[in-house]
C-alpha cells in the first residue's frame, strides 16, 4: 500500500498548483538586474568602482534588447525596414520582452508543474526528482526575469498560451499532465530555447539559455521515461484532446505577438499593413513548422485516434492569414 494519501484526496485537499506557486513567487526575492559581461577590461574597471571612457552602466530601461531582429523575421517586414532607427530598435524591444514575459510565464508553470506532481507521486524517488524539477524551474524564472525591463509580478495578466497552461496543470490529471508537459511542451521547449539562443544578442542571456537547455533535455527525457500510456484513462485522454486542441489553435494563429511588436513600436498599421505584415513574416510556413513539431511529439500509440480527430478538425493547418 502507498506510503502517500490517494491522488483524489490530494486533489481536494490542496489548492490548485498555481496557488501554491504564487504563494511562494510572492515571499520570494526579486532577481537582481542582469549585467553583460562580455568585455572583460569593463568589467575590470567596474570592479575597481571605474567606468571605462564613455561608458553608461546599463538598467532594465536602457540595455539594449535582448534578441536581434532576425529572430523574429522583421527584416523582411517592410514596414520595418522603412522605419527610422528608433523605431526598428523599439520593436525589437517589444518583441523581445515579449518572449522574456513568456518565458517567465513558462517557468513560474514549471514550478506549479513540478510542486503538483510531487504532491501526487507515489515513491520518494518520484517525489524527490520532482523536487529537484522544481528547483530547476525556479532558477530558470530567476535567470529569465533578470532581463525583463520590469520584474514579473504574482498579477500580471496572463497571454492567452499561459492561460492555458495554467489551467491545464491545475485541473489535470496526473498522466494526462505528464504527457502534456514533459512529453509534448518539454519536447517543444527544447526546439523554442535553441531558437532563442541562436538568435540571442545578450551574451549573459546566453549563457543562462544554454544552462536552462541543458535542463530542460533532462525533464523532457524524464518524462518519456515516466510516461505510461496504460494509465490513460477516458477521462485523461478526453483532458489531453481538448488541451492539444486549444494550443494547436494558438500555434495554428502564427506570430500575433511579433505584428502586436511591429504595430506597437510603428504605430497603427491598419488592417491592410497587418496582413502585409503576416505574410512578409512568413507566418503560415512558421506556423506550419510548428505544428508538425507538435504532431510528431504528440504521436503515440495510445493517442493515435486523438491525433487522427484533430487532423480531421485541421488542427494541424495553420492560417493562411492572421485570424480575425
Amino acid at each position: 500500500m502507498s506510503a502517500f494519501p490517494p491522488r483524489a484526496a490530494l486533489d481536494a485537499r490542496w489548492p490548485p498548483a498555481h496557488r501554491l506557486g504564487a504563494m511562494l513567487e510572492a515571499r520570494a526575492p526579486r532577481p537582481a538586474p542582469a549585467v553583460d559581461d562580455d568585455d572583460d577590461d569593463d568589467d575590470d574597471a567596474r570592479s575597481r568602482g571605474e567606468r571605462a571612457s564613455g561608458d553608461v552602466a546599463p538598467t532594465r530601461a536602457t540595455r539594449a534588447p535582448a534578441f536581434r531582429a532576425s529572430l523574429f523575421g522583421f527584416e523582411d517586414v517592410s514596414a520595418f525596414v522603412d522605419a527610422s532607427e528608433a523605431e526598428r530598435e523599439q520593436v525589437v524591444r517589444l518583441a523581445s520582452q515579449a518572449v522574456l514575459r513568456e518565458a517567465c510565464g513558462i517557468e513560474r508553470s514549471g514550478m506549479a508543474y513540478a510542486a503538483k506532481m510531487a504532491l501526487l507521486a507515489e515513491t520518494v524517488d518520484e517525489r524527490a526528482l520532482y523536487c529537484h524539477f522544481a528547483a530547476d524551474e525556479a532558477t530558470h524564472f530567476a535567470r529569465v526575469a533578470a532581463h525583463l525591463d520590469a520584474p514579473p509580478r504574482p498579477g500580471d495578466p496572463l497571454d492567452p498560451f499561459q492561460a492555458l497552461l495554467v489551467d491545464a496543470i491545475d485541473e489535470g490529471p496526473r498522466a494526462a499532465l505528464l504527457f502534456l508537459v514533459q512529453v509534448v511542451l518539454e519536447g517543444w521547449g527544447l526546439a523554442h530555447y535553441r531558437r532563442l539562443l541562436d538568435g540571442c544578442a545578450s551574451p549573459g542571456l546566453a549563457r543562462e539559455l544554454r544552462a536552462i537547455l541543458r535542463d530542460e533535455a533532462r525533464h523532457h527525457g524524464s518524462g518519456l521515461v515516466l510516461f505510461d500510456e496504460a494509465e490513460l484513462d477516458p477521462r485523461a485522454e478526453a483532458f489531453v484532446e481538448e488541451r492539444l486542441a486549444a494550443l494547436l489553435a494558438l500555434v495554428a494563429a502564427g506570430p500575433i505577438a511579433s505584428l502586436d511588436a511591429l504595430e506597437r513600436g510603428l504605430g497603427h498599421l491598419g488592417r491592410a499593413g497587418r496582413a502585409r505584415a503576416f505574410a512578409e513574416l512568413r507566418g503560415a510556413a512558421e506556423a506550419r513548422a510548428r505544428l508538425a513539431r507538435l504532431r510528431a511529439l504528440a504521436a503515440c500509440p495510445a493517442l493515435a485516434a486523438v491525433v487522427a480527430r484533430l487532423d480531421a478538425r485541421g488542427a494541424f493547418t495553420p492560417h493562411a492569414s492572421e485570424p480575425t
